[in-house]
């Protein structure tokens, strides 16, 4: 195996039933691993970003009818999507799970927004206003 953050893996079999993976990271590294479905084996992802693996909300403040401030023609709706898009795309790339309350100039009530977060339960909810 070649990787820049696995430097041994030991497999022995551990029971009669359950073997044993240990992987010999070459410096602090965050992971995630999943099992795959049909018991057909585990993905494991492993990365430096202390965002790597993690899930964040992010919530572009106002949009749609709710312009949120106004001035000299800017609206505060706007501002708040485009710097979200641009935080996701960060985050994305620094290995995180990235959910938005809203991706386009689209209406999300309050109410909305709170039962995303209470649904997803996000490691991190990050509100964006101007």
């Amino acid at each position: 195996m070649q990787s820049r953050s696995v430097e041994q893996v030991r497999l022995a079999q551990f029971t009669e039933d359950t073997a044993r993976a240990v992987l010999d990271l070459g410096e602090a590294w965050a992971y995630v691993w999943e099992a795959l479905p049909g018991n057909r084996g585990i993905r494991l992802r492993v990365g430096s970003s202390p965002v790597f693996g993690r899930t964040v909300l992010i919530d572009p403040g106002h949009g749609g009818t709710d312009p949120g401030s106004v001035r000299d023609g800017v609206f505060e709706k706007d501002l708040n999507l485009d710097m979200a898009l641009k935080l996701k795309q960060l985050l994305a790339e620094s290995g995180a799970q990235v959910v938005m309350t809203r991706d386009s100039d689209c209406s999300v009530q309050l109410s909305d927004r709170s039962r995303m977060a209470n649904e997803l339960m996000p490691d991190a909810v990050i509100s964006i206003h101007c």
